[in-house]
């Protein structure tokens, strides 16, 4: 590096960046122009506040009678379909909990609407996350099983601090950490996409 001047170096990285940057748009769009389609009617809704809805995969026609091993939560990511864990017949993490002889219900965050306008986290773990658990514990009679999938796994996380007597097992699947706490590194690549983001997204 000695042997090249600072400007050039900067200049090179901002063209391997900028590289980068397009990439990763033109990924976004080839995703977004996708054909894929599910195939799949949602589980019946049985629990419903704003566009948040419970789906009760034990009332597909994969479902195990009776579901034998009890309720079980899904609650994925915010920033996720609901379906991420229903994505076909053959792709459905909760149409296979609910062959093996569970009872899923999975977290649907819909599409915020009007009353979503202003939501923080707050609002939807101490609101809607720890209301849903209360309910799907008193139909129950007791705690239930959670499982958060992504960011799902930090919210369930959160509402199950919050009142931890609805929750008798908690698994988090792919749940973000602090990857801060391998170094510095990490927020220096953040920050310098950060200007890009807002126009690209």
């Amino acid at each position: 590096m000695e042997n090249h001047h600072p400007d050039d170096i900067a200049q090179a990285l901002d063209r391997v960046a900028f590289a980068n940057q397009s990439a990763f748009h033109d990924g976004v769009r080839a995703y977004q122009k996708h054909g894929y389609k599910r195939g799949v009617d949602d589980a019946p809704v049985i629990w419903e506040d704003g566009a948040t809805r419970i789906r009760d995969y034990g009332a597909v026609e994969e479902a195990k009678p009776k579901s034998p091993l009890g309720i079980v939560v899904l609650v994925p990511s915010l920033v996720n379909r609901g379906y991420i864990l229903d994505l076909n017949k053959k792709r459905s993490f909760a149409r296979f909990l609910a062959k093996a002889g569970y009872r899923p219900l999975l977290v649907d965050w819909g599409y915020p609407g009007e009353e979503e306008t202003h939501h923080g986290l707050d609002d939807y773990i101490a609101g809607r996350l720890v209301t849903a658990f209360q309910d799907i514990a008193d139909m129950n009679g007791g705690p239930v099983p959670m499982i958060g999938y992504c960011m799902g796994g930090v919210l369930t996380l959160a509402a199950t601090l919050l009142d931890p007597a609805q929750v008798s097992r908690l698994v988090l699947l792919a749940t973000p950490w602090d990857f801060m706490a391998a170094g510095p590194t990490q927020g220096r690549i953040a920050a310098a996409f950060a200007p890009s983001l807002p126009h690209m997204l």
